[in-house]
């Protein structure tokens, strides 16, 4: 009996989840989002799995060594390493990322790859080799859509942004790496998040952040008149 009605709540998920998923074909067609002809490749591609994306710490120790191993040590053959039938891909670097080979991402999806270094071999010395340095602080764990703000934000060496929701803290440290003699006040009004935050950024050899905790719309403002005039 168990396992009959364990076997219709799961046929009875399926049914629902093909349900949505027609639904949201119809309400993407209708928003112009893509053409007809170009849906089902849409379609497919929203329902692989996301990828598993980092950024090195530029003015971290070991970026330069890091950049090598990425490039080199941990470049394994293709179609060689899997987690139920998915290949674990070795990183690639994203290629519209400015800073040449310093964001990085592994297609296959965090479960496979995680799954995968369970077992001893390349992808298990490449997966504690991530998780070390992300402790140290060389690497910050970011999806590539997250890196796109900062980018179009053009942050440039000096520059003094404040971040007003910036927990937990991936773009303040992409900020970071590039304001070089800037700052960041960084700011969010929760206290166990803006503690994340804290924790997040002591982990970075960078220094120029300053971590404030409260409401956007009540925080102060930074400039009297005469000054913003004269900014």
């Amino acid at each position: 009996m168990a396992t009959t009605a364990t076997a219709r709540t799961r046929a009875s998920k399926e049914e629902t989840l093909v349900e949505f998923k027609q639904a949201f074909r119809e309400y993407l067609t209708r928003s112009h989002v893509a053409a007809e002809n170009e849906m089902d490749s849409l379609m497919h591609l929203l329902e692989q799995p996301l990828p598993v994306c980092f950024r090195l710490n530029l003015d971290g120790l070991e970026s330069e060594r890091l950049k090598a191993l990425f490039s080199a040590k941990f470049q394994f053959p293709l179609r060689t390493y899997f987690h139920n039938n998915v290949a674990i891909t070795p990183p690639q670097p994203i290629s519209w990322y400015p800073q040449a080979n310093t964001a990085w991402q592994v297609a296959c999806g965090r479960v496979a790859f995680s799954k995968a270094a369970h077992q001893p071999g390349p992808v298990q010395d490449f997966h504690k080799c991530l998780l070390e340095h992300t402790d140290y602080g060389n690497i910050d764990r970011q999806e590539a859509v997250s890196m796109l703000p900062v980018l179009l934000l053009d942050v440039q060496s000096g520059h003094r942004i404040l971040d007003m929701c910036a927990s937990p803290g991936s773009k303040t440290t992409q900020i970071l790496d590039l304001i070089a003699d800037g700052m960041v006040v960084a700011n969010d009004m929760n206290k166990k998040r803006a503690y994340m935050l804290v924790h997040r950024l002591s982990r970075n050899t960078l220094q120029s952040a300053v971590v404030t905790c409260g409401p956007g719309q009540l925080f102060p403002g930074l400039y009297t008149t005469q000054d913003s005039t004269n900014s």
